[in-house]
């Protein structure tokens, strides 16, 4: 049977070997940490580059990606049409006209 001191020896070793063994998973985790800043930071940055800002008011036509898709490089995403300015081209008989009237394209919806 042990004496009290022999326990009380066994329990402070125990948890000496406890406390050594936290110091080496905070030893650890120490050295893993600018591994996991960078990845931070590269993931805030990919984030960032996920947002599409036009440099104009425009419509957008043409998606061709969903969401949850990765964009590849060169492939065209969307259209963006300029809502600034609208012109039309057109090839017009005179008899596609009222006479003396011009030819009035309704505007889009």
């Amino acid at each position: 049977m042990k004496t009290e001191a022999e326990v009380s020896v066994a329990i402070s070793q125990a948890k000496l070997n406890e406390d050594i063994h936290a110091v080496d998973r905070l030893d650890s985790l120490l050295a893993q940490r600018p591994a996991k800043a960078a990845k931070v930071a590269s993931t805030k940055l990919d984030l960032e580059r996920c947002t599409v800002v036009a440099p104009f008011d425009g419509y957008v036509t043409n998606l061709n990606i969903s969401e949850g898709e990765i964009a590849k490089p060169g492939i065209p995403l969307f259209t963006l049409i300029d809502a600034r300015k609208w012109y039309v081209v057109a090839s017009l008989r005179g008899t596609d006209c009222e006479a003396g009237r011009p030819f009035r394209p309704h505007p889009p919806d």
